[in-house]
């Protein structure tokens, strides 16, 4: 296996798990990550997913040496398409306990929220290694910014934790003991908050970010009034009766 897949009451916990290859994806590891997110989709009651790697390294993008021993033999790797993250409609947290390069970058950028050890270095070597990779500097400059992303996708510049949380790539920055019980410490609350209204606040910023704000600002007028009335009423009563609220979960 090179993904595991695990349940924490509401909290689905996806490692991925090749760690003696610093978690490089090959065809095995992109084909059960797939299936892990379709999973997790499919758990009505897995309600939010932490993605994290095994072992000292978050995921060092393509295994090169695979890829070179295919490319002797003739044949490219036959990796299996990612979801993509629009398609995820529950929220996912990235715990990025190592270096992430490449296509593990792209794995930190599907994921709503990115938490990071602060041994952790981002770099993106699609330039040097004559691969394409511009989806993932796009996602990039979606994250962070125009001139960032064209740094790091131009030069193949490793930049560490504390830049990455700088320039917003991530939102924490914590010791590598940490890093893991905050992400589900994260997680937990998220899975206490009233589903709809998680959901329909990841769904109208995926739409803006596909047509724009001033058309999804349009869009969103009087949103609120869709939302279950009873997490509405929940959510008032617990505010005002200093008390956490007690929303109905799928």
């Amino acid at each position: 296996m090179a993904v595991r897949y695990e349940r924490l009451d509401a909290v689905a916990l996806i490692t991925l798990d090749r760690p003696q290859a610093l978690n490089a994806i090959n065809e095995d590891l992109s084909r059960e990550l797939r299936e892990a997110w379709e999973r997790f989709m499919a758990e009505e009651d897995a309600l939010v997913a932490v993605l994290t790697g095994e072992g000292r390294a978050f995921c060092a993008g393509l295994d090169m040496k695979e890829a070179a021993e295919a490319v002797r033999n003739g044949r490219e790797l036959r990796l299996t398409p990612q979801l993509d993250p629009r398609q995820i409609t529950k929220p996912t947290i990235a715990a990025v306990n190592g270096p992430a390069a490449g296509g593990g970058v792209a794995f930190v950028l599907g994921c709503d929220i990115a938490i990071c050890a602060d041994t952790a270095v981002f770099t993106l070597p699609f330039a040097a290694r004559g691969r394409g990779g511009a989806h993932v500097v796009l996602q990039l400059a979606q994250r962070t910014s125009y001139n960032a992303a064209l740094y790091m996708g131009l030069t193949g510049q490793r930049i560490d934790a504390h830049t990455a949380l700088r320039i917003g790539l991530v939102q924490e920055v914590l010791p590598p003991d940490d890093l893991l019980p905050r992400a589900l410490e994260l997680a937990e609350k998220i899975a206490g908050f009233s589903q709809p209204s998680v959901r329909t606040i990841k769904a109208n910023l995926v739409h803006a970010l596909e047509v724009g704000y001033a058309e999804a600002l349009a869009r969103m007028q009087g949103w609120d009034s869709g939302l279950p009335q009873e997490d509405v009423k929940e959510g008032t009563l617990a505010f005002d009766e200093k008390r956490r609220p007690r929303y109905r979960q799928p």
